[in-house]
């Protein structure tokens, strides 16, 4: 790790075992084959093309073991004008719409937007990504095949606000940044007794 060990790292990763491999040179892919063999999951959070631009894509690691499942993760897509693009929460948060959403609607526009440590949406999208492996792991002990699972931030985004942008269709305007939720109950901040 460039920026070496922290506490919130270690204790993110703890019971986990990891090592550094070069996949740009042949022993580093040699490596890492070998070590699909016996996998039963490999995620990739690269844009698209770069595992097949290494040799080692969704294909090739299904040919070393057919009972792998692949996941390609990238922030806008495997397809489009935009599937090239490099980037993570932040940016696929603009794309989408959503940090507009995510604005103090009494603040002036450059002051408005407010950002937490958990960069959303890598967290969100990790949980579907979770959810579509262990489908494909339930669906392999039937077929005896792995699969191939793609998953685009944006899409994800978009899809979590279909509500949102339905709303919006029918009502331009309608979905604006607000201090408290009106669409769905209970929704928002409110008081509760004693000190805390």
């Amino acid at each position: 790790r460039l920026a070496g060990m922290t506490a919130s790292f270690a204790a993110g990763q703890r019971n986990k075992r990891s090592f550094g491999v070069d996949l740009r040179h042949s022993e580093g892919r040699e490596l890492f084959e070998r070590l699909v063999a016996d996998a039963d999951v490999v995620l990739s959070n690269f844009k698209p093309g770069t595992l097949e631009a290494l040799e080692i894509g969704p294909e090739r690691l299904r040919e070393i073991n057919p009972r792998v499942v692949v996941v390609t993760s990238s922030a806008m897509g495997e397809s489009g004008p935009w599937r090239d693009w490099m980037g993570y929460g932040p940016l696929v948060r603009c794309v989408s719409g959503l940090t507009r959403l995510w604005s103090d609607p009494g603040a002036p526009p450059d002051e408005s937007f407010g950002d937490a440590t958990t960069i959303y949406p890598d967290h969100f999208v990790a949980r579907v990504v979770d959810t579509a492996v262990l489908a494909s792991l339930i669906a392999r002990r039937r077929t005896n095949r792995g699969a191939h699972i793609e998953s685009s931030q944006a899409e994800s985004i978009i899809v979590s606000l279909a509500t949102e942008f339905t709303r919006e269709s029918i009502t331009p305007g309608s979905i604006t940044p607000r201090l408290h939720g009106e669409f769905h109950a209970p929704w928002g901040v409110y008081p509760c007794s004693g000190d805390d």
